[in-house]
């Protein structure tokens, strides 16, 4: 497993970890098609981000 900027590493592999972010912004877009005033593409992503890399901080993703 190669470490992220700043030492940081995925709970997970980052091969899966692509395979995952890839399959949720496949999906956030699909829902964004039928209704694109409830959902929050970049929210969402930068939540999922946040739940998977352990001490990744808040600003790096603003």
């Amino acid at each position: 497993m190669s470490p992220l900027r700043d030492g940081l590493r995925p709970a997970i592999d980052p091969e899966t970890l692509a395979t995952m972010t890839i399959s949720l912004i496949n999906g956030l877009q699909a829902q964004w098609l039928f209704d694109r005033d409830s959902v929050k593409v970049e929210s969402a992503i930068r939540e999922f981000f946040l739940s998977v890399i352990p001490g990744l901080p808040r600003a790096a993703l603003s």
